[in-house]
């Protein structure tokens, strides 16, 4: 039984033919360079077989390079997002600031039309009592503009 495996195996190691990969360099007529897979056509060309070597990939050096690849990735993911939250804040920020700068616009202009309007009540003339509350008002209006309208 055993020589029945020796004989197959004889057969066959007869029979198999070696294969090699390869690439085909052919030089034409012109003397344009061409690769090919399968040999030249015309004999006037030239013809450069370029074997291919085989080279086994080791799995852990494989596995090694992927998991450095994926933690490369991650990083990449992680600055990105970082990245895009300083852009909001920075967006948010700025929106902020230019809302506040608008809200202090409206409050100078404010100001001043109470202010315009004291001083013309008061340039009509008034009772004293009257008189001294319009001139506290604006006082009070005027510091209030110091304060938040000379920034």
């Amino acid at each position: 039984m055993w020589y029945y495996w020796i004989i197959t195996l004889l057969i066959f190691s007869c029979c198999v033919v070696p294969v090699q990969a390869g690439i085909y360099q052919c030089v034409g007529e012109s003397g344009v360079i061409e690769f090919r897979d399968k040999p030249c056509q015309s004999s006037l060309e030239q013809q450069a077989f370029l074997p291919i070597k085989y080279k086994k990939t080791e799995e852990k050096l494989a596995r090694k390079q992927e998991k450095e690849i994926k933690l490369i990735n991650k990083e990449l993911d992680q600055k990105e997002k970082q990245s895009e939250r300083l852009k909001e804040r920075t967006k948010k920020q700025q929106e902020k600031e230019s809302a506040k700068a608008e809200r202090r616009k409206i409050r100078c202009a404010r100001l001043d039309e109470k202010i315009k309007t004291i001083e013309d009540q008061l340039k009509r003339g008034c009772k004293i009592k009257r008189n001294i509350r319009l001139n506290e008002q604006l006082a009070h209006c005027e510091n209030m503009k110091r304060k938040y309208c000379s920034e």
